[in-house]
């Protein structure tokens, strides 16, 4: 099977990630950030790996965005944890 059709394949079980892929791509102006864990050793808690890729996107904005990705998290998914303090944003 090609790399085209095993993505394919993957992407038809997540289908909202590609919706956003797709409208993300077509507008031709994205910040799209995708971090994973591929558990190397079973012990290992910290084996994150992190990819970001940046089109027509203003660098000035991807802090922002990065902070509301973060107060969305917190409400919707760690309702108990606290926003960070804005001074811990550099």
């Amino acid at each position: 099977m090609s790399p085209e059709q095993v993505m394919a394949n993957l992407l038809e079980k997540e289908p909202e990630l590609k919706v956003k892929l797709f409208e993300a791509l077509q507008a031709d102006r994205f910040f799209i950030t995708v971090t994973f864990q591929k558990k190397y050793r079973p012990d290992d808690e910290h084996d994150l790996h992190h990819y970001y890729i940046r089109k027509n996107f203003m660098v000035n904005d991807v802090v922002p965005s990065l902070k509301n990705l973060a107060a969305n998290f917190i409400a919707k998914e760690n309702t108990t944890a606290e926003l960070p303090d804005k001074s811990q944003w550099h």
